[in-house]
């Protein structure tokens, strides 16, 4: 009985196979040179903007709060021009800022210019929906102080969310859920305060439970939640 020797080498039985014992490339994502030029340059605009307007930014952050904590202050505050000037200014500070801040921690991967016009779309769709909503409703007053409201919701979660991006940057081992769970608590505790003033604006002016039902679950949850499944998805 022969036996035949059925030791063979690596090469005979993987032909035209390699062994590598380094990473693939593709095994960590590459960020092209362009992009961190880009974002330089945004976050160098971001500041000289903060520069110039840095007084109305500092009225615009006071104001932010006072009115998602105090009922009182805010026709107070929204009845200055002042204040309403520099809220808007501010908000337009933010937006870039906080499409920064959601691309740099990872919570978004398409990228900051694509972050930015999703998040822009969005903000101009509200704006047109409160526009045909004072159209409609006939009380333009309450509809805007709702508009400057989320103006303020923007700037707050934007500030308080700027700590979380500079840790992430001093602890570049800390975890993504930490990161994504932080963030989501932030958004959550303001985006709760606005909806509550915002209904609470709405049903002390005179309109019905229903009317402040459509408008809590059409135009702001709806949206949100849409918003959110799309950047689950894709």
């Amino acid at each position: 009985m022969n036996v035949r020797d059925t030791i063979q080498g690596i090469s005979d039985c993987w032909q035209g196979s390699r062994l590598s014992l380094v990473a693939e490339p593709h095994s960590m994502p590459i960020q092209p040179p362009e992009s961190d030029i880009l974002l330089s340059l945004v976050v160098a605009s971001l500041l000289v903007l903060f520069i110039i307007f840095n007084r109305r930014v500092i009225n615009a952050v006071f104001c932010s709060f006072s009115v998602l904590t105090n009922k009182r202050r805010i026709r107070e505050i929204f009845n200055e021009n002042y204040n309403n000037v520099s809220i808007r200014v501010t908000f337009l500070i933010c937006l870039p800022l906080l499409s920064f801040i959601l691309y740099r921690t990872g919570v978004v991967a398409y990228g900051f210019l694509i972050t930015l016009a999703a998040l822009a779309a969005f903000f101009l769709f509200k704006q047109i929906s409160f526009l045909i909503m004072s159209w409609l409703w006939g009380r333009k007053e309450v509809v805007h102080t709702v508009s400057r409201l989320n103006y303020a919701t923007v700037i707050m979660v934007t500030l308080t969310s700027i700590p979380v991006a500079v840790m992430l940057h001093i602890i570049p081992d800390m975890g993504y859920m930490v990161v994504l769970i932080t963030l989501g608590v932030i958004f959550i505790v303001w985006y709760l305060l606005y909806l509550i003033k915002s209904v609470e604006i709405f049903i002390s002016s005179g309109f019905s439970h229903f009317l402040g039902f459509l408008y809590l679950c059409g135009l702001e949850l709806l949206p949100v939640i849409l918003l959110a499944d799309i950047a689950i998805r894709f």
